[in-house]
């Protein structure tokens, strides 16, 4: 059984579309006990590539904090789409075990429709105080890598955007030139109840790799970036086959001689737990 269960661990880390084709013919219940039994990261690509509403199913059935750990990897556009179809009281204890910031981050996204700009939007691509210098500006993306991209989102005091720079401009600026200076034209953005029609016909997109979404009084949100636009696109073409089925009756087999195994070990067959309490072992008839 120890084999197996190896087999299916080593499944999930290297093939992780093959095991969510696999899993998604289980229980909800079976797959949260699997997951818990691997990895938080590699369970993180598993669930990432089970449709949502599993994905729900599957979080709710384990703890808080499990679940917590599982969801934290994920891409904003990812969790967020679980976590609407998360019931309401399971939902907030799996928020309320994130950290604080993902948490805030979550939360504002989820008070928008599903499908908007304003719960699409990634609040944390870097934005900059338009009476920042340039040298002050380039150091915020070194300290920040992760969160720079093509484009810099300069905001007021009052976070309402201002415009975009674009890396390399920054870069050949005077030192001491004040953002709020560097920017050529108006800003352009998304408002943050465009629907994914609107996002997807934006123009700007021909020019940007990124876009700015805003509310009603122009104050900055976060950003939908380029990957947001492509899932966009696919999602209105429509499912396109993957080609998994092959492998997944195999795979779906070998998941649940896995999971009997850590059921097993869990609770022991009712053969064991009869012995165990007449301190006797029936040999043969």
């Amino acid at each position: 059984m120890q084999l197996e269960q190896k087999l299916a661990r080593a499944t999930c880390e290297t093939h992780p579309d093959d095991a969510a084709v696999a899993l998604e013919g289980l229980p909800p219940g079976e797959i949260s006990a699997f997951l818990s039994s691997i990895q938080p990261g590699v369970a993180a690509r598993i669930v990432e590539k089970l449709t949502a509403q599993l994905a729900a199913r599957v979080l709710e059935g384990m703890p808080p904090g499990e679940a917590a750990a599982i969801l934290g990897p994920l891409h904003s556009d990812v969790s967020s789409g679980i976590l609407r179809r998360v019931e309401s009281g399971p939902r907030e204890a799996l928020i309320g075990a994130l950290p604080a910031a993902e948490a805030r981050s979550l939360r504002t996204r989820l008070a928008y429709p599903e499908g908007t700009a304003g719960a699409l939007a990634d609040p944390h691509v870097l934005s900059l105080p338009g009476d920042m210098s340039a040298r002050e500006a380039l150091r915020a993306v070194r300290t920040n890598p992760s969160t720079a991209y093509h484009n810099l989102h300069v905001l007021d005091r009052d976070d309402v955007l201002v415009g975009v720079i674009n890396l390399r401009d920054l870069i050949l600026a005077r030192p001491g030139a004040r953002l709020e200076t560097l920017i050529a034209q108006p800003p352009v953005a998304v408002r943050d109840d465009a629907d994914r029609h609107e996002i997807a016909a934006h123009p700007a997109w021909r020019e940007y790799r990124s876009l700015p979404v805003v509310d009603d009084a122009g104050r900055f949100l976060g950003a939908l970036r380029y990957h947001t636009l492509r899932t966009i696109e696919q999602d209105l073409r429509g499912p396109v086959g993957d080609g998994q089925t092959s492998t997944s009756d195999a795979l779906a087999d070998l998941f649940r001689t896995a999971l009997v195994g850590l059921a097993e070990v869990v609770v022991p067959p009712p053969s064991t737990l009869a012995e165990a309490s007449t301190g006797r072992t029936d040999h043969g008839a």
